[in-house]
């Protein structure tokens, strides 16, 4: 296996970091770095030079009460993403109540908005490993967010079992994960037509059993090059996924180790 390097580091006003993701505003402007954390309500905005202004966004706790039953367990934010419109895409792993859903929430490019509530519905089907748990554990729920092409959402379970979960409009057809169905940076994503929608799971792919001690947590994931990459805390690796089509499971490609100097790694840019 191999093994990753520090070259450099930097402090951001976060108490931790869950998940974080680039963001282009346009040719020739500098690239953000933004940041989450499941225990505040803002979200950092840095550049990716350390040198480079960074700060804290307004609190938006507020704007997401009406979805959040326990505001002492913290935000809950648990992954990040952007898409070529500079808006901003968070996953809420859960609302504070286990019966109530999980949630993704869309603000605006200078995050003063609540543009869109998508409510992430899983049922109970019989003899679903991780729609049970899913249910029954609301820790162990939605950790990663990606973008999907034709509006749909990809969320990794972070574990108990692995899953990655894709989620869209009751009834749509799935349109699978691959190199093809990620949706470029610079693309917009598809917005639904009301503020407040429901998503429901139309498809999942869990980890080869050959690779359930390789990878023992998703905690965040990442496409580059149309491949999709996890970081995982409990194995303090980065991983390449691949799917194999035949049996609908992922298995790992490749792995990185993270230097031990990196405490409780959790977060991978996209």
């Amino acid at each position: 296996m191999d093994r990753l390097a520090i070259r450099t580091s930097w402090h951001v006003r976060l108490d931790e970091v869950s998940a974080l993701a680039l963001r282009s505003r346009g040719a020739g402007a500098p690239v953000d770095l933004l940041g989450v954390s499941d225990k505040s309500g803002s979200l950092f905005v840095g550049t990716t030079d350390p040198s480079g202004a960074e700060h804290l966004s307004d609190d938006l706790s507020a704007t997401v009460s009406d979805w959040t039953w326990d505001p002492e367990a913290g935000s809950q934010w648990e992954g990040l993403a952007t898409d070529g419109a500079a808006r901003v895409l968070v996953l809420q792993e859960h609302a504070g109540n286990r019966e109530a859903p999980s949630h993704v929430f869309g603000f605006g490019p200078d995050l003063d908005r609540l543009l869109l509530v998508v409510k992430l519905v899983v049922d109970d089907r019989a003899g679903s490993r991780w729609r049970e748990s899913w249910r029954k554990d609301k820790n162990a729920r939605g950790e990663a967010l990606v973008l999907l092409r034709d509006g749909h959402l990809l969320v990794a379970k972070q574990k108990a079992p692995i899953r990655l979960i894709e989620f869209g409009p009751r009834g749509a057809k799935a349109g699978g994960i691959g190199s093809s169905s990620f949706l470029p940076s610079d693309k917009r994503f598809r917005w639904p037509s009301e503020r407040v929608v429901e998503y429901e799971a139309l498809d999942s792919w869990g980890v080869s059993d050959d690779d359930e001690k390789r990878l023992q947590s998703v905690n965040d994931l990442a496409v580059f090059d149309g491949e999709l990459y996890a970081i995982s805390r409990e194995s303090r690796v980065v991983a390449r996924l691949q799917l194999h089509p035949e049996d609908g499971s992922l298995s790992v490609a490749r792995r990185w180790e993270i230097p031990r100097a990196v405490e409780n790694p959790e977060a991978l840019p996209c």
